[in-house]
């Protein structure tokens, strides 16, 4: 075999093994992403403010997060600045709840809105304050996870070609005269 044919025979090999390694760390990672889907949400807040209280809220589409809330849909906001309008708050279809340090349990009223930075106020619906949380836009832990785990897939199939077609070849019977 040429010294080209050795060389491509090592790198498919190489990537065999490789291949391997990915089987594994795809995997884990795919089971820990399911594991994780099943987990409650704990949303990283901001700064805790009480309901009538104005806070501040811009750039990007925010969730807001009640305390003590009794009636999510009761819930209303208002921006405050550069006038005071009614904000539109988008309710969550699912109320979910949460554990947080500050505020206690929290429940997630629904989504806002902002452009640009304005101050705002949230209130009713029994909330005595409320935080905003980024809204979760990237796609769930679950698929996530079954992504990982056919990646880990197409890694064992690529392994078990690879270390199939380049295994050492044993030498045969010699033919005698």
């Amino acid at each position: 075999m040429s010294e080209l044919g050795t060389l491509l025979r090592r790198v498919a090999r190489a990537s065999g093994f490789l291949a391997v390694f990915g089987v594994v760390l795809f995997g884990t990672v795919g089971l820990i992403m399911l594991r994780v889907s099943s987990a409650p949400p704990s949303p990283t807040l901001s700064a805790p403010v009480a309901a009538g209280a104005s806070g501040e809220a811009g750039g990007r589409t925010l969730a807001v997060w009640g305390a003590d809330v009794q009636d999510p849909r009761a819930v209303t906001c208002t921006w405050l600045t550069p006038e005071e309008v009614p904000a539109t708050l988008d309710l969550a279809d699912d109320h979910l709840t949460a554990d947080d340090p500050t505020l206690g349990v929290v429940t997630l009223v629904g989504t806002i809105y902002a452009p640009t930075t304005r101050e705002v106020t949230c209130s009713g619906g029994g909330m005595t304050s409320f935080a905003f949380s980024n809204q979760d836009s990237g796609p769930p832990p679950r698929a996530v996870g079954i992504g990982f785990l056919v990646g880990a897939g197409i890694s064992a199939v690529w392994a078990a070609l690879m270390l199939t077609v380049t295994r050492p070849r044993r030498p045969g019977p010699v033919a005698s005269s």
